[in-house]
């Protein structure tokens, strides 16, 4: 009788184990949440990467982004952890792992998860009153180009602070970076107010007689800067700068 009773127990105790075996269900929605370049590892929304990658039952897949227009599709396959996914006529693989799917590619992990990730949101521009609301030092937190915005913190970029006065705007960053050279070799002429917001063009004799700027206000205080050259439109937004430390006591 003992070991019928001992028999049972295994038994029951093997079916209650079951769920736990059984192989996880990886289909749905999943997000990408880090990207792993050699050594360094970035934060994907952060650096204007906010893809989601749907798995369906069906064994098709796709890839989208927030503002484009339409999914990349394909297929994806699963064999025990090993995971490929083909994204028009092109295999990636990867491993699935506790919660996480890892892809990788020439050099470069893709790590999604379960969790949805929040981008950068923006507030919406506002006019301004008057001129005197551009005044002042403003530092640079995104750079957004090709509808992708980026926080230049986690890339190191070295993006500048301005300066805006009635004069004219000064640009400057600590490793007096390209882009600060850049704007530094076009002349730019005195900014002019209107229509609520504040536009700078380049002087007659400057490098690139087309190259222009135009500033705006969002309704949470930020600064947003669309730099124009040619057909080749950046933006940069700022917040104001912290005052200067005065070493008191």
């Amino acid at each position: 009788m003992k070991k019928l009773i001992s028999l049972i127990l295994v038994v029951l105790l093997l079916c209650m184990a079951l769920p736990a075996m059984a192989e996880e269900d990886i289909t749905g929605d999943w997000y990408l949440k880090t990207m792993k370049m050699g050594d360094q590892e970035y934060d994907a929304a952060a650096i204007g990467f906010a893809i989601t990658m749907t798995l369906n039952a069906d064994g098709t897949s796709s890839m989208s982004m927030p503002d484009s227009e339409e999914a990349l599709v394909g297929t994806w396959a699963l064999d025990g952890d090993k995971i490929t996914v083909t994204i028009n006529d092109e295999p990636v693989s990867g491993i699935v792992t506790d919660g996480a799917i890892t892809l990788s590619q020439d050099g470069q992990d893709m790590i999604f998860t379960r969790e949805a990730v929040e981008g950068i949101t923006l507030a919406e521009t506002k006019a301004a009153e008057s001129a005197e609301e551009f005044y002042g030092d403003w530092t640079c937190l995104y750079v957004e180009t090709e509808s992708t915005l980026i926080d230049i913190s986690v890339i190191g970029m070295g993006v500048p602070s301005v300066t805006i006065s009635e004069t004219g705007l000064e640009f400057f960053d600590e490793e007096d970076g390209a882009l600060t050279l850049i704007l530094k070799v076009n002349k730019l002429d005195a900014p002019v107010f209107a229509e609520g917001k504040l536009s700078v063009k380049a002087a007659a004799d400057a490098a690139n007689p087309d190259f222009t700027i135009d500033a705006e206000l969002l309704e949470d205080g930020m600064l947003k800067m669309t730099l124009v050259a040619s057909d080749s439109p950046m933006n940069l937004y700022f917040v104001p700068a912290e005052p200067a430390a005065t070493g008191e006591g």
